[in-house]
């Protein structure tokens, strides 16, 4: 059930916050299972930390200096709250 409506927020920019270690991270579902969610997410070169909101992902996607892409997957288990 859960995997559905995560599918539905495909090609959208969500926050996900996370269970185990009360991280926020913004991203893009890119897909879905009944286990994992493939997310597109931008990461800081020299923090290594993810853009943590949607506006930093926005400004990290139109090109600003420091980001690089890249899919990560997250446990569906370990979502608590997408926004």
């Amino acid at each position: 059930m859960y995997s559905n409506l995560i599918g539905k927020t495909r090609n959208v920019v969500v926050e996900f916050y996370m269970r185990s270690c009360s991280m926020r991270i913004a991203g893009k579902v890119n897909e879905v299972d009944e286990v994992f969610v493939e997310v597109l997410v931008w990461i800081n070169n020299e923090t290594g930390e993810f853009a943590a909101d949607k506006e930093t992902f926005a400004q990290a996607a139109a090109g600003a200096a420091g980001w690089r892409d890249d899919r990560i997957l997250i446990n569906i288990d370990d979502i608590s709250v997408i926004a």
